[in-house]
């Protein structure tokens, strides 16, 4: 049995999940925690009522020496989100103003911890996710670290087509990694140090790209650094490959590699600086 294999029938209708599951998340959650936080993850919820409850029980089996706090930031959600973050116990807030920016700066403001890890509520951790990231975000003249995301799916099929796409994905991603690290940061697999993110803050007035932009500013602390392995590879929704269009896996998974070797001149050169697209800004600009 897969280490995500238990969480994936946690997915759906939670009104179907047991209260033994949400009293061990709730015990889990309170172990993990102690009066002096080590390290924050913050998890960013808009109408995940489906997907929450797998996210934030994988998050509460870390093994990890450290104290660790999850807090999860209910993004205006209008479903059930809410009440299945109150049944688990798990520490929350409630942001009104819509926007992944908005989202991670409310969790910001209130971590604790001393490392920070950004999360979404559709991926799966493992249990030595966080030991093995923050092994990497220790080492000296190191600000950032970031990994890619492993899939999951029902069908067996599928599963061998993304083994196959999470390959050759990874050997791109460790070629932009170089010069362009902001192209592979994604706000599921990313950590960095909480005094210097509060210094920096989350961008808020865009729609797109806030963690891309958090990495480039955090560049001047150190360099980031692509951790590639398989004690930190969370598992995440192969929804994410569909965000472009409809259309079989196989062709949602040619049109990211299609668009990924279109780029590949610009994984040699460094890019300081982003100007905002008025296709990206967010029509309240705040």
């Amino acid at each position: 049995m897969k280490w995500y294999t238990k969480y994936l029938s946690a997915f759906g209708d939670f009104s179907n999940i047991s209260d033994d599951i949400f009293r061990k998340i709730h015990d889990n959650l309170r172990k993990l925690e102690r009066e002096q936080v080590d390290a924050s993850v913050v998890v960013i919820a808009y109408n995940e009522e489906g997907n929450i409850l797998p996210c934030i029980w994988s998050l509460s089996e870390m093994q990890t020496d450290l104290s660790v706090e999850i807090i999860v930031v209910n993004n205006a959600s209008t479903d059930r989100t809410q009440e299945i973050l109150d049944r688990m116990g798990v520490r929350n807030v409630f942001q009104p103003k819509p926007g992944h920016g908005h989202a991670r700066q409310a969790g910001l403001e209130i971590a604790r911890g001393k490392y920070h890890f950004t999360a979404d509520s559709d991926t799966l951790y493992p249990p030595t996710y966080i030991d093995t990231m923050i092994k990497y975000l220790s080492k000296p003249n190191v600000s950032a670290v970031f990994t890619p995301c492993g899939f999951y799916v029902g069908n067996g099929k599928k599963q061998g087509l993304l083994k196959i796409y999470e390959f050759f994905r990874d050997k791109i991603f460790w070629l932009r990694s170089y010069k362009r690290p902001e192209y592979c940061v994604g706000g599921a697999t990313f950590a960095f140090y909480t005094e210097h993110a509060k210094e920096i803050g989350w961008r808020t007035h865009i729609l797109r790209g806030e963690d891309g932009a958090m990495l480039t500013e955090l560049k001047r602390f150190g360099k980031p650094v692509l951790v590639l392995s398989q004690k930190a590879r969370v598992k995440t929704s192969s929804r994410r490959l569909y965000k472009d269009g409809d259309g079989s896996l196989l062709r949602m998974m040619w049109r990211h590699v299609y668009k990924d070797i279109k780029r590949i001149p610009r994984f040699f050169t460094k890019h300081a600086y982003y100007e905002d697209q008025p296709y990206n800004l967010r029509d309240d600009k705040q």
